[in-house]
């Protein structure tokens, strides 16, 4: 055991013991699982839905392994992840985003994810793309990344942004194109596409789908997570009319049909929506 985590130990008897439950079941464990990936971006209900699958009794997930490497060995931290695991786990896996890992543009961890043939590729996206970059705007202006609480949303007055109209449609058009690319570098991988408007509308049967094809029983979806942004896109930005007559003849002008917010989510009132 490292100083880190006998130091967490110490801290946290609880966490000691179930560290060396795990150390005990690399040895006398079993592979007989699914391993996974949740393949996405920033801004789309990731953690949202990861929070899902951490909840379920027979899924072990490890979160965002990759976001940096910090000069790790990317083949050890894999190794590690998909290493033997207890009886009642079904299912491993993780998150990565389409950027990731920061600190690392060689290419090597996604040329070993594709040569995983049994790598379940859960790729979750988002059907209005402008709410993703919105989302991400926001947050950086706020600084606030999640919400657990309503009382730690900040005001619409704080919250509205405005955007340009030439960097808005780059942004969408490489959405577009990572979009395709990952699909077709796991083109030939077990793959299914979720979309988080379904996760929020319907929890139950979207979260069903993503267990179905894990192989695993249903289990109801929990997270504390809220969203943070759900008031009408025109009320978030700033010059909304300007733009929505700019885009009115490209590709991307349904992406500012006013859609309708309902008084559940209006008031954050969805359990776990990010």
């Amino acid at each position: 055991m490292t100083k880190t985590k006998l130091q967490r130990a110490v801290e946290s008897p609880a966490q000691a013991v179930h560290y060396l439950w795990r150390q005990t079941f690399k040895v006398v464990g079993h592979r007989a699982y699914k391993k996974f990936i949740v393949l996405g971006r920033m801004r789309i209900g990731s953690s949202m839905l990861l929070s899902f699958l951490a909840a379920h009794p027979n899924i072990y997930n490890r979160g965002e392994l990759f976001q940096k490497l910090n000069g790790r060995d990317h083949t050890a931290t894999l190794t590690r992840t998909f290493s033997k695991q207890p009886p009642g786990i079904k299912a491993v896996g993780f998150k990565i985003f389409y950027n990731h890992p920061h600190d690392d543009t060689s290419g090597r961890l996604w040329a070993d994810l594709v040569a995983m043939p049994e790598l379940h590729v859960i790729h979750l996206q988002r059907k209005n793309t402008l709410r993703t970059i919105v989302s991400e705007k926001i947050a950086r202006k706020t600084g606030h990344w999640k919400t657990i609480t309503q009382q730690a949303q900040l005001g619409i007055v704080d919250r509205r942004i405005e955007l340009d109209y030439a960097d808005l449609k780059q942004r969408l058009e490489t959405i577009k194109r990572l979009s395709a690319e990952f699909d077709e570098k796991f083109a030939t991988h077990p793959k299914l596409s979720v979309y988080y408007e379904d996760l929020v509308s319907r929890p139950d049967s979207e979260f069903g789908k993503v267990l179905e094809f894990l192989g695993l029983p249903f289990y109801p979806p929990q997270t504390q997570r809220l969203k943070q942004n759900p008031e009408r896109l025109s009320r978030l930005i700033v010059n909304y009319e300007q733009l929505k007559d700019e885009f009115a003849d490209t590709e991307w002008a349904s992406l500012f049909d006013e859609e309708i917010v309902s008084p559940l989510e209006e008031n954050n009132g969805f359990r776990g929506i990010r």
